[in-house]
């Protein structure tokens, strides 16, 4: 390991002579931060592709470290259906949810058939073909069935419906379900990895900037300037989420898939830093 510029105040930037140092390297610097009382969750690990994220997740795992992660959420195989008919039941004559129903129930071929059809008559995809009405909550679950609604879709749906008040309203139902689903995506406790696209808009105590090399970041299919401005800003957004500290490093050989072990350059970002 080698330092490319040393230090400017709480920022460091630092070469590896291999990825592999880099992994191993970046999972002890968080590891001994965590370890002096620094919140797993004030961390975040950011780079340019999904690829390269996984293995940093990895990384941190093997060496004991509490990783961000989505929370598993057990769905019934056909709770997206189940979803869009409820949708559709609030506005049975909306071509629009009438469509995701019928693609995601009998396939895009077979939607594209009715949506046509109903164009072809000046009519809608409801009227016809699917004839579905309008019916009271608790009538939601007997309309499920005949729909073609899986078993335990239909049992989650009744569940809800028992814990909303009696006079609740089809829009109410639909609301507690999206409330459902999105609690089912908190993520877990843990050091933050991700790409710089999803660290827009938030902010660590600590963030390391990995894998800054050229044909990363930027990356190899930039075709011209403003793609290149693109990935400038990326790369800008990634620093500039550290509050207090902000590594930024770089190997000088990775191992790329289907072409074996590669020499890298740094990224030329690095030395468009401000000291």
């Amino acid at each position: 390991m080698t330092s490319a510029t040393g230090t400017t105040g709480c920022v460091t930037v630092t070469g590896y002579d291999t990825a592999a140092e880099e992994l191993t390297a970046t999972a002890g610097s968080v590891k001994a931060m965590i370890t002096a009382g620094t919140d797993p969750n004030e961390i975040a690990v950011l780079t340019r592709t999904n690829v390269i994220a996984a293995e940093f997740r990895k990384a941190l795992a093997a060496h004991g470290i509490p990783v961000r992660r989505r929370k598993q959420q057990d769905n019934p195989r056909d709770w997206p259906t189940a979803r869009a008919f409820i949708a559709l039941l609030t506005n049975p004559e909306n071509d629009r949810l009438a469509y995701k129903f019928a693609e995601l129930k009998l396939g895009s071929d077979r939607a594209k058939i009715m949506q046509k059809k109903a164009v072809d008559e000046f009519t809608t995809i409801n009227e016809a073909w699917l004839h579905i009405g309008r019916v009271a909550p608790d009538q939601v679950t007997t309309a499920m069935v005949a729909a073609g609604i899986e078993r335990e879709s239909v049992g989650r749906v009744r569940a809800m419906i028992e814990m909303l008040p009696a006079d609740a309203t089809l829009l109410e139902l639909q609301a507690a379900i999206a409330e459902l689903d999105a609690e089912a995506q908190d993520e877990t406790e843990g050091v933050t990895v991700c790409t710089a696209h999803a660290s827009k808009g938030r902010e660590w105590s600590a963030v390391f900037v990995v894998a800054a090399e050229e044909g990363i970041w930027p990356i190899k299919s930039v075709k011209d300037d403003d793609e290149l401005a693109e990935e400038r800003r990326l790369f800008y957004v990634a620093v500039t989420r550290a509050k207090e500290f902000l590594s930024v490093s770089y190997a000088r050989r990775r191992e790329i898939q289907w072409k074996g072990v590669v020499e890298m350059t740094p990224s030329r970002f690095i030395s468009e830093m401000q000291p």
